[in-house]
């Protein structure tokens, strides 16, 4: 058969001139396959999801290493999980409360603003490319995004999780971003030096994010 945009002649399922999809009519099968490709979920966003989470260090060495075919593009898994996050906004934070969404939202970019610097201080040398470091840290967010959405709307509404629960969720959203450098970045550090940037990527987060909801409350009150 020709290819449809270029008029190569091939049996293929893509065009090994332009690379156009051999589409012979359209189907609702043929529209949703074009949207999951768009997100890419049919190239590993599962994938990329379940390998950051249970095997990080050998996703991201394979990933900067040049093994991206499997795994969904750093932009795209944020911006998905961005969409969900927004969802969550929506479902839990009613639209008379958009100072309430607003607040969360700001928190959150304010956020990933101050890990990526923190962490970006703490792993300078003279062998980190910030391009490797950018890509790192876009699915490390991506991931901490979710969970701070997570805090923000328990924050708004009290009462939605047991404390205990939360308790594990703050851990996890103050502990995951620099265990991750330290297996990335920081593992040619000795140990003692390893836990110790990991204890001041904490301490500094976790008093410049105060710092700022704290200003943040004075704002709102005046």
């Amino acid at each position: 058969m020709n290819c449809k945009n270029c008029h190569t002649e091939h049996t293929a399922n893509f065009c090994p001139n332009c690379g156009q999809k051999t589409i012979d009519k359209h189907t609702f099968r043929s529209v949703f396959s074009g949207i999951m490709e768009v997100v890419e979920l049919e190239r590993g966003f599962f994938k990329t999801l379940w390998d950051i989470l249970i095997r990080p260090s050998a996703f991201f060495e394979g990933y900067l290493s040049g093994k991206t075919k499997p795994y969904t593009n750093p932009i795209v898994f944020f911006i998905v999980l961005a969409s969900f996050s927004t969802v969550l906004i929506n479902l839990f934070i009613k639209a008379d409360k958009s100072m309430e969404q607003y607040h969360i939202i700001s928190m959150v970019i304010i956020s990933d603003i101050i890990l990526i610097a923190i962490g970006y201080t703490l792993s300078l040398s003279k062998k980190l490319r910030f391009t490797e470091y950018l890509i790192v840290m876009i699915y490390v967010v991506a991931l901490t995004n979710v969970i701070n959405y997570i805090i923000g709307i328990e924050g708004a509404h009290k009462g939605y999780l047991p404390d205990n629960i939360m308790f594990l969720i703050n851990l996890i959203e103050k502990l995951y971003p620099p265990f991750i450098l330290s297996i990335i970045f920081w593992k040619n550090n000795h140990i003692a030096l390893r836990i110790f940037k990991i204890f001041l990527f904490v301490s500094a987060s976790f008093y410049l994010q105060n710092a700022v909801n704290i200003s943040y409350l004075f704002d709102s009150i005046s």
